[in-house]
């Protein structure tokens, strides 16, 4: 059984080339960016290497029994305020795997994205279908 680390490399593996087919750059992994005041450096999961982009990817799903992963959730506001507190003149997203249940009518993207979307900022949210390799824009702040 793959840990959980696994399981978000796998989908960052996944996630490079469909982000840069549709974003039209390259993107470097694990690009360490200073943030904060005093700065610290923080590893994010993928980096246009113009600097253009910072990316999150997370790879999330609704549990066994159809409800909100909590400590997952509390985990996306996180890397949302380090995006946030990233450079202002770059764009900043999450994107995250495409997570269904079959007791949901929205997916786990657009569950966090209904209850979180005032924390979001100028950060896009976006999420990948691992299967079809499509990626869909939950937000309208993309460029």
């Amino acid at each position: 059984m793959k840990s959980n680390v696994e399981k978000g490399q796998d989908f960052v593996r996944v996630a490079q080339p469909v982000l840069e087919q549709n974003l039209g750059v390259r993107l470097e992994r694990e690009v360490p960016l200073k943030i904060g005041n005093p700065p610290k450096n923080h590893k994010f999961d993928l980096v246009s290497n113009n600097r253009e982009w910072v990316i999150e990817c997370k790879n999330y799903s609704w549990t066994i029994s159809g409800n909100s992963p909590q400590a997952k959730i509390a985990s996306l506001s996180d890397a949302v305020r380090m995006l946030r507190s990233v450079d202002a003149k770059c764009h900043k997203a999450i994107v995250m795997s495409r997570a269904t249940h079959t007791s949901k009518r929205e997916t786990l993207a657009e569950y966090y994205l209904r209850l979180n979307h005032n924390v979001l900022g100028d950060v896009a949210l976006g999420e990948i279908n691992v299967e079809s390799r499509e990626l869909r824009w939950l937000t309208g702040n993309i460029v």
